[in-house]
């Protein structure tokens, strides 16, 4: 009984990978620091001892994530950047389809010229999203057959 079996192999590998990948963007945004968009902006409060330490401690979560894999032989997962560019795209183009006079119709009534002008923005950029969507798609199409 000193083996795992699968389910729970996969199950650790699960915890993780979530921890893992949780320690990763931790890092990015400690190095990289603030960051403004056009609709947002990140700020870092932390002074850099403390960044310092934080980064410590994720260096240290990285290294017992290498041990363990050893350990437990675990599987590295390979993720295909792409497919989380998908992802993002679809969910961004439902998000903008739903964001037209209809929907916004509940929160208040809406003036025809307004109503057509949202349905035009929204439209165009649920169509970019989705344009955006079949590139990669058939960019990636080939290498899957």
């Amino acid at each position: 009984m000193d083996e795992l079996n699968n389910s729970q192999r996969n199950s650790i590998w699960a915890s993780l990978f979530e921890f893992e990948d949780a320690c990763r963007q931790t890092k990015k945004w400690l190095i990289n620091g603030d960051d403004a968009g056009i609709l947002y902006s990140q700020k870092m409060h932390l002074n850099s001892s403390e960044r310092e330490e934080i980064l410590k401690q994720v260096q240290s979560g990285l290294q017992k994530i290498r041990i363990l894999k050893r350990k437990y032989d675990l599987e590295t997962s390979q993720e295909s950047i792409e497919r989380k560019i998908l992802a993002l795209m679809s969910h961004s183009w439902a998000n903008l389809c739903d964001t037209k006079s209809k929907h916004l119709n509940g929160y208040g009534e809406l003036s025809p010229k307004l109503s057509t002008e949202i349905d035009r923005e929204m439209g165009y950029l649920s169509d970019l999203s989705m344009q955006i969507y079949k590139i990669i798609e058939n960019a990636i199409r080939p290498s899957h057959k």
